[in-house]
């Protein structure tokens, strides 16, 4: 019986097959239009679009909640330029805060975890 079931999970550590290798990459998933996540041999990157008004603190909920620890959570402006965001606060295992500077901007943002 292969465990990965084709889940997307970290493969058996003996007795593993090719497939349950292949189905470690894993297959990238977008819950949403501007949303994604994928986990790679028990990796989880995922990453979205989020608009954020003038000075807010805009609360994110990962895509899919991380088990173990966030590894880093990174943001890259769409439009206009950089305004002194940052993502700030403990950073959670199903979710970040983006605090805005000033102006209305859209981010995307990347982060990694286990």
């Amino acid at each position: 019986m292969s465990l990965s079931q084709n889940t997307n999970s970290v493969p058996p550590f003996l007795g593993g097959t090719v497939r349950d290798a292949i189905e470690a990459l894993g297959i990238t998933q977008f819950p949403s239009a501007g949303n994604w996540y994928q986990i790679i041999g028990g990796l989880i990157v995922q990453g979205g679009y989020v608009s954020v008004l003038d000075g807010v603190v805009q609360a994110v909920s990962f895509n899919a909640p991380y088990e173990k620890e966030v590894l880093g959570v990174w943001l890259q402006v769409v439009a206009g330029a950089g305004n002194g965001a940052f993502v700030g606060g403990p950073v959670a295992l199903d979710s970040f805060d983006i605090y805005n500077g000033v102006g209305d901007r859209d981010y995307y943002w990347l982060s990694l975890g286990v």
